[in-house]
């Protein structure tokens, strides 16, 4: 699931106007603090996830593997610096939300 934090930081709207979220279906619901629920694709959260990884100078590659989960791989080349990092999960999206949050981490937004 998505932390509140890394949805804020990926969506238009703040993470403190995000009051809750939950997946039903093939969508997160979120509920606003102004404007009450909201909806998104999932497929459309893993591409929001990506593009924000890229302004951040992550690339993120993502795919099925052979066992049947999803691999996301990080890749940087920043400051001499080349990173190589896999995250997995049961979905593709689900990877690329595992790979966001290392991102996340790995931000200075300072």
């Amino acid at each position: 699931m998505i932390s509140k934090e890394l949805m804020g930081l990926v969506s238009p709207h703040g993470e403190n106007e995000i009051l809750r979220m939950n997946i039903e279906g093939n969508r997160l619901e979120i509920l606003y603090e102004i404007g009450g629920w909201g909806s998104i694709n999932l497929d459309t959260l893993g591409r929001m996830c990506k593009e924000w990884c890229l302004t951040k100078g992550y690339p993120l590659n993502s795919g099925p593997r052979l066992n049947g989960t999803f691999m996301t791989k990080v890749d940087s080349d920043l400051h001499s610096v080349t990173l190589y990092n896999n995250y997995v999960g049961s979905t593709e999206v689900a990877a690329i939300i595992n790979a966001s949050k290392w991102v996340m981490e790995q931000r200075d937004d300072s």
